[in-house]
């Protein structure tokens, strides 16, 4: 631990001595300029304002992780071997992690307190002064003033409420969490940096930081939080790190980023034979899920206790006025997990009251994805499908819909006797087809006799203990990918790992379905018909190659061959295909997805201005590099911007400045559209990168001649990336309207697989800019070129006072912006940039 000789005056801004790590001034010297100036920090020195952070925030630990992880951010342009400054840089990343274990244990921050208070009796005044948050913790003295969040007083107001009757916890115990990370939206005025650090003895060991809830073992940190950097001057230099630092956005409480995520396949170059596969051996065994599931992405049920508080907040007076939609998205922004669960019910629960079965059915998919209780949610969404069901003159086509979601959901898991069960109890119902629950539950008897007869339970035991195992592999992906018809990366990979050559091939071509041209994927289909005439999954399957193609650019009579296929699959399995296959078979519709598809079309919209123009030198020589590595090459006549970077946690970024066409537009007032075509491979990637894949990450000018970033598949923040998750979105900073909030949902963790392919296919990041008054309204898509189909979208409406993260628009050696521009940028791997257009929005033509 780093050790100072000085003291604490909260106004004072003098400068001390630091030592090194040794504290006898033997290792390097911290310097406090360079603290203050590389952090952002004023004033006093100690751990709280080391991690800008008061001890308010501190009573929760997920805050003081948070906090600590904004600051490495905020260090992390600096952590480069090349950078002069990066063995300082590195040892105060060092400090900020020692000092995050201290505050995120409460014994220690006890021990903590006690010492800095006593020895600076004025910073408890001053920190209740410059606190905007929850009561200073009990380890402070008593004279503290409790402040409360805005759902924290909606709870105070409910439980003195005589009049309020609420939902009881055993029912808000099937609701799912999900954290947000919240911003301190003050910091107090602080001084210098290991001088906070002497407090704590260097010879003491810290714990990690853990959350302390009853009932519940201490947890790490929660999957969802989402960090909020400080704004930083441009980063000074860089320095080594055994492992770079995440680098981490500046995020901003407004509306929530709605992310919805298809299976996408991976990567694999081949056009195999499809041979038949034979049976797998059939021993009956204990049932057991065929669905690979991901623990570390979802959190524990908040206990009954900690739901107690928000038992009766369905009653409360500001939630009574907003939609079901509008709470939803507070339950997004919230970064308490009760809290969070009580409001994902609360909006099912309204909108069930409204007869909005999509809206409820959008609460409970939200949370059965980050919540680990599928058994509780789905009995949930089954009773809201059941309820829908029972209403005369209801949406029948929409029941059903939903029937078959939960239907396939249930046998997802194995739950074949619950499906049945379920299918049964909607029997007779006036909002229902008969003869679509007949062949359900003809499709789920059917399933069930084949996962016994092949005896899948046992096999994926097999597999859990010898995961290479070919014959189970075999017998899993077969099951998955034919029966239940899901064709996603994670069942293929069965396949792959089986002892079949042609099974393998046959993975292999499906992965990269969306790479073939419209007459591969056609034959593609008709050797699948051919191969696998009566298995469910199979025809989904072929029925997408239809719909894949379709979007291809193709002679008249592939595409009529094309229909008449789709027609044909549609005549002999459309009763089981909903279940089959992970997406509905409507016409026009080419993938599930609970977001409109955008028309990606922009190229030809009326005033539509090609931000890539003119020859591959003349680009280059008006961009801005503002971190290497890009250059631009010409492909079939037309510019293209290809981007390096060999870390995920490293953004490679290039502004382009606007045309004085663009401009036109942007200084039109007018609503616009915007709309990047790019593609990602690994190329570049290093070795030590641990085969992280990295993101991408776009610059959109605003009519105020500011910026706005936005980030697809950001793991940059290292406790994410260990685990694999992913986060898209607004990446912004900067707003009053901002601070009124407690919440960061612009900014979101999403999966734990990214939403984006590294195999060269094109993906389209579009959107549209709308003034508002003194407002903007930002959304954002990502869309899946070939299949036309959103994999994710945000939207934020903000005051036009709002800016991009600085990350994406400064660095220290590079000139700042001299204007509006577009802005690219990739990180691990390589990222090219094959078209981007602007275009005036009120001239728009529809999908």
């Amino acid at each position: 631990m780093y050790r100072m000789a000085s003291t604490f005056h909260p106004e004072e801004h003098s400068h001390r001595h630091e030592h090194g790590p040794n504290g006898n001034g033997n290792g390097k010297s911290l310097h406090s300029k360079h603290v203050r100036e590389w952090l952002g920090i004023e004033g006093s020195l100690n751990y709280y304002s080391l991690l800008g952070i008061t001890p308010a925030d501190a009573d929760i630990p997920e805050r003081v992780h948070d906090a600590a992880t904004d600051r490495i951010v905020q260090l992390s342009a600096l952590l480069h071997e090349e950078n002069p400054d990066h063995d300082e840089a590195k040892s105060i990343t060092d400090a900020i992690e020692k000092v995050d274990k201290c505050l995120s244990d409460p014994e220690r921050r006890k021990r903590y307190n006690q010492s800095l208070f006593a020895q600076h009796p004025e910073l408890v005044a001053f920190y209740q002064t410059h606190t905007t948050r929850s009561a200073v913790a009990q380890n402070l003295p008593e004279h503290t003033v409790e402040q409360k969040k805005p759902l924290q007083r909606i709870a105070a107001w409910v439980k003195k409420n005589p009049l309020v009757t609420g939902i009881s916890a055993a029912v808000l115990a099937g609701s799912g969490a999900l954290f947000m990370a919240t911003r301190p939206h003050e910091t107090a005025k602080q001084s210098d940096v290991s001088a906070a650090v002497a407090h704590m003895p260097e010879s003491e060991t810290l714990p990690p930081a853990t959350i302390e809830k009853p009932a519940k073992a201490p947890d790490s940190t929660p999957p969802i939080a989402t960090p909020v950097a400080v704004n930083v001057p441009s980063p000074v230099a860089a320095a080594p790190a055994p492992e770079p630092k995440p680098e981490k956005p500046a995020e901003t409480p407004a509306e929530p980023v709605a992310v919805a995520s298809l299976p996408t396949p991976a990567t694999v170059p081949a056009k195999p034979e499809i041979a038949p596969a034979s049976p797998a051996p059939a021993q009956p065994a204990e049932a057991k899920t065929s669905v690979e599931q991901n623990p570390a992405a979802r959190l524990p049920m908040p206990t009954a206790e900690e739901l107690a508080p928000f038992k009766d907040l369905h009653k409360s007076p500001t939630l009574a006025e907003l939609s079901a939609r509008e709470i939803l998205e507070q339950a997004r922004a919230s970064r308490d997990a009760a809290e969070q669960c009580a409001l994902y019910r609360v909006a099912e629960q309204r909108a069930r009251a409204k007869g909005d079965l999509d809206g409820a059915m959008a609460a409970l998919r939200e949370m059965r994805e980050v919540f680990d209780d599928d058994e509780v949610i789905l009995a949930e969404a089954a009773s809201v499908v059941r309820d829908a069901a029972g209403q005369k003159n209801g949406n029948v086509a929409l029941v059903m819909q939903h029937a078959q979601t939960v239907t396939r959901d249930l046998c997802d898991g194995a739950n074949f006797e619950e499906a049945k069960r379920f299918l049964s109890r909607l029997q007779g119902r006036p909002s229902t087809s008969k003869q679509q629950l007949t062949e359900a539950t003809r499709f789920v008897a059917k399933l069930e006799a084949t996962y016994i007869r092949q005896n899948i339970a046992g096999h994926l035991e097999t597999l859990e203990q010898t995961p290479g195992d070919p014959a189970a592999n075999r017998a899993v992906g077969e099951f998955s990918c034919f029966e239940r018809g899901d064709w996603s990366a994670a069942q293929t990979a069965y396949l792959r790992k089986s002892d079949d050559t042609a099974l393998s091939d046959l993975a292999t071509r499906a992965d990269r379905r969306a790479m073939l041209s419209a007459e591969e994927l056609l034959e593609f289909a008709q050797e699948l018909l051919t191969a696998y005439p009566a298995k469910p999954g199979v025809a989904a399957l072929a029925l997408e190659c239809c719909d894949i193609g379709k979007q291809k650019v193709a002679g008249p009579a592939v595409v009529t061959r094309l229909k008449d296929l789709r027609l044909t699959i549609l005549q002999k399995h459309g009763a089981v295909l909903p279940l089959a296959l992970h997406i509905t078979p409507q016409e026009g519709q080419t993938g599930q997805s609970t977001l409109p598809v955008t028309s990606i079309e922009t190229v030809d919209l009326p005033g539509s201005v090609n931000l890539l123009s003119g020859s591959p030198a003349d680009l280059m020589q008006r961009s801005n590099v503002l971190r290497p590595a890009w250059q631009v090459s010409e492909v079939n006549g037309a510019p293209v911007l290809e981007g390096k970077s060999g870390h995920h946690s490293w953004i490679s970024f290039i502004h382009v400045p606007l045309t004085k066409e663009a401009q036109e537009i942007l200084r039109s007032g007018k609503p616009y559209t915007f709309s990047f075509t790019f593609s990602r491979t690994e190329a570049g990637r290093t070795p030590d990168n641990g085969s992280q894949q990295g993101g991408a990450a776009f610059l959109v000018p605003l009519p105020t001649g500011r910026h706005v970033g936005l980030l697809w598949d950001g793991n940059m923040n290292a406790d994410f990336a260990k685990r694999g998750m992913y986060r898209s979105g607004i990446y912004a900073s900067g707003s009053d309207l901002f601070d009124q909030r407690a919440g960061n949902a612009p900014f979101r963790l999403h999966r734990t697989q990214p939403l984006i392919q590294e195999d060269g296919r094109e993906y389209v990041c579009q959107g549209t800019i709308t003034p508002e008054g003194p407002q903007v309204r930002i959304v954002a898509n990502l869309i899946e070129k070939a299949r036309n189909t959103v994999l994710a979208s945000a939207t934020l409406v903000a005051p036009s006072t709002i800016d991009s993260n600085p990350y994406l628009t400064k660095e220290k050696d590079s000139p700042p912006l001299a204007g509006p521009a577009v802005g690219f940028g990739g990180a691990g791997g390589t990222m090219t940039v094959r078209g981007a257009t602007l275009a005036p929005l009120h001239q728009r033509k529809s999908r």
